[in-house]
């Protein structure tokens, strides 16, 4: 089963996370990834193939709010270089 952003809460519990991958799941709202931001050791975060990935503004959500090291497999920091 693919997960969706009801199980973020959950999985933020984890707040010894370092990697999370979530590709190919079904999590659809910006909102719905606030509970990720909690995870203060989180330095990898991939949501390719989420459908929230592809909505107007989550780049820009993620890099305003999340400012780690990957997201999708790209480099932030290089990125803003």
């Amino acid at each position: 089963s693919r997960l969706t952003d009801a199980a973020l809460p959950r999985i933020a519990k984890y707040t010894e996370l370092s990697e999370l991958i979530l590709d190919g799941n079904d999590i659809k709202t910006l909102e719905g990834l606030n509970p990720i931001f909690t995870l203060k050791e989180l330095i990898k975060l991939e949501l390719i193939d989420n459908p929230v990935a592809s909505l107007p503004g989550y780049r820009e959500l993620m890099f305003s709010k999340y400012t780690r090291n990957y997201l999708d497999c790209h480099c932030w920091k290089c990125s803003m270089a």
